[in-house]
This record gives structure tokens, C-alpha cells and sequence, in this order.
């Protein structure tokens, strides 16, 4: 049995094929510390939400730790700020482990791949501290097989196409590019910057600030985020205030990740012997706003890009589509592995 994992910023997900059937998990990437007053513990069990006792803490963690930590006025903690593994926090890494531990089936069959994907992958997986992600899969029974994010999209949407085309994730710490041919990386590129960078920058602009519980004046994004998401309008067509200063931060983001692909592709000699035009799919929370194939379109458009394009789609999928892509993955390395054994 294969799985895939992919653990972005925001959230950790899990996708395995059981018979012919898909199983898959997710939980979100915080967790909050609550006193482990008797009240508490009480309520907690009532409600049946598990728990962790740690140095005399209750210790909520994933999807219960994103519901519940306002009704005990504590705030989630991201495990994962800046899609970065906390170097310093036993905690936060402690508790990083169990969430990555509970999308995983326990007791593999001995050897069984796990295709996972990390905020600081590359395609050679040497940049980054990956080495914690791969001992946690390893000690449930799993072979990590590292793959990044827009890469997997590749697989999981252009198949049609041959896996060949140019795969964009816009995460919630930072975009890809990859551009592929049958399967195979040919160049890639990314930015430190996803929508997290969009929530702060929209929240400057429009002079959006709340009090913490410090009364300390900090940027609103939670609250422009909700503002953003609400919002039904194609951002190639702004009318408000917030809806410009959106529109302009999409444009500043998808050009960023845009001109660095196209600086870089036009600099290998490969690009050029592939066949043209390609088809790029993008994929990730931030494509969901109306106009944003319209919007990858023109700036592709508006750069002297390497390659011919033929469309432009954003994926059907933008929770599960890069771990159907990691199972692609899994799965077709798990038949090389096993006809090279018989």
C-alpha cells in the first residue's frame, strides 16, 4: 500500500487507495495550550475531543485546536510558521509529529512508499530541513519519497498531456513553477511568498488593525481574509477600494512567480526541445478567487515567456490535488520497485 502526504502550511493532508476505494485525511496545522484545570478535562471528555497532557497543560491539537481555542479566548499556534519547522519548540515539534502520525495508518506491510511533500521541498530535496519529516514517516514503517508540490500537480492533471506542461502552486507560504516533460522535472522555481503574504499585504493597504489580547495593535488579516474569501467579484474587475488593492497584490504575486519561471526557463538549453504549446494548470487555496485564470493568462501574456501556452486551467481539486499527485507518484514507483524484485 502506497501514501501520499502532503503537509503544507496551513494544512497536513493524507491521501491512500484502499481496493478502489480513496481514503483520505486532513487535519489543520495548530495547536493551543489551555490549563489543565479539572473543569477543562471535563469538558473536553463530555465532548469526546482528545487531548494531550503535557507539563501539566492541556495541549489541543489540528482541526479541535482551530475550533475550539476561541471559545477558551487562547489562539492557535502554527506548527508550521512560514512553512518552516520550529527549530527551538520541542512542543510545537512534538506535537508536529503526532499530527503527521495520526494521517498515517499504522503497521504498514514492511517497505510500503509514502510520497510526501513539505513547504521546503526542492526537487532534489537536499534544501530544507526534510531530515525531520522523513524520520517520523520512517518510524511508523513508511520509505519517504520526497516530491514537490507542483510537480505532483503536474501528475495529478496532466496526465492527458502526457505529464508534460507547466505546474504553478500557490501556497500558503510560497509558489512554485515546475515545468515538466513525461513525468520529469525539467526546471523549477519558487518564491517565499503564498497567500499568507497576500492576507498581510491586503491588510496594510487597506489600514485594517485589531487589538490582541495585550491590547497590542496588530494587522487584521484574519479579518481581511474572511473579507477576501467572501467575496463573489472577479478580480480583474475591482470596484471597491479592497477589491483594487487585491487585485493589484494577486498581480504582484503571480507576475513574481511568473518572471522568476521565465528568467530561468529561458536560460536552459532543454526548454527549447520541448514540445510546444504547453498547457499550465494551477492549483492551491489562493487560485480559488473568480478571474484567476483570466489573470495568469495576462501576465503569461505581458512576459516574454520561454514557452508557447496553450490554456491555462486552475485544478478541480485544490485541497486533495497535490496528494493525488503524490500517490500518482507512490504508486508508480511502488511498480518499478516491484518488477525490478520479480
Amino acid at each position: 500500500m502506497a501514501i501520499a502526504l502532503d503537509l503544507g502550511s496551513h494544512t497536513f493532508r493524507s491521501l491512500r487507495l484502499e481496493g478502489t476505494e480513496l481514503k483520505a485525511r486532513s487535519c489543520h496545522t495548530v495547536y493551543s495550550v489551555l490549563p489543565a484545570l479539572e473543569a477543562n478535562c471535563r469538558l473536553l471528555e463530555k465532548s469526546d475531543i482528545a487531548y494531550a497532557i503535557c507539563d501539566g497543560q492541556i495541549i489541543l491539537m489540528g482541526d479541535e485546536a482551530a475550533q475550539l481555542s476561541p471559545l477558551f479566548q487562547k489562539s492557535a499556534v502554527p506548527v508550521l510558521a512560514d512553512g518552516k519547522i520550529p527549530k527551538n519548540d520541542p512542543l510545537a515539534r512534538q506535537v508536529l509529529a503526532t499530527m503527521i502520525k495520526s494521517l498515517l495508518p499504522a503497521n504498514p506491510p514492511s517497505g510500503d512508499l509514502c510520497c510526501l511533500t513539505a513547504p521546503k521541498m526542492t526537487p532534489s530535496g537536499n534544501d530544507g530541513d526534510l531530515t525531520f519529516f522523513s524520520k517520523v514517516v520512517q518510524l511508523e514503517g513508511y520509505r519517504p519519497v520526497f516530491l514537490n508540490e507542483s510537480m505532483a500537480l503536474v501528475l495529478a492533471e496532466l496526465g492527458h498531456q502526457g505529464f508534460t506542461g507547466l505546474g504553478l502552486t500557490f501556497g500558503a507560504s510560497h509558489c512554485e513553477a515546475t515545468l515538466a516533460h513525461q513525468g520529469k522535472t525539467i526546471d523549477f522555481c519558487k518564491i517565499p511568498r503564498g497567500g499568507n503574504w497576500i492576507d498581510e499585504q491586503l491588510a496594510q493597504a487597506t489600514d485594517s488593525f485589531v487589538r490582541d489580547k495585550q491590547e497590542n495593535l496588530c494587522l487584521n488579516v484574519d479579518g481581511v481574509r474572511e473579507q477576501k474569501e467572501a467575496s463573489s467579484k472577479s478580480i480583474l474587475n475591482p470596484q471597491s477600494k479592497f477589491e483594487h488593492e487585491l487585485s493589484g497584490i494577486y498581480r504582484a504575486l503571480v507576475n513574481d512567480i511568473l518572471h522568476r519561471a521565465a528568467k530561468l526557463f529561458a536560460l536552459s538549453e532543454r526548454t527549447h526541445l520541448l514540445p510546444q504549446p504547453m498547457t499550465v494548470v494551477c492549483g492551491g487555496a489562493v487560485t480559488m478567487v473568480p478571474g484567476f485564470t483570466e489573470l495568469v493568462r495576462d501576465v503569461l501574456n505581458s512576459l516574454e515567456f520561454p514557452v508557447q501556452i496553450a490554456s491555462v486551467s486552475v485544478s478541480d481539486d485544490p485541497d486533495f490535488g497535490v496528494a493525488r499527485g503524490c500517490l500518482i507518484h507512490a504508486e508508480l514507483e511502488s511498480s518499478t520497485l516491484h518488477s525490478r524484485v520479480a
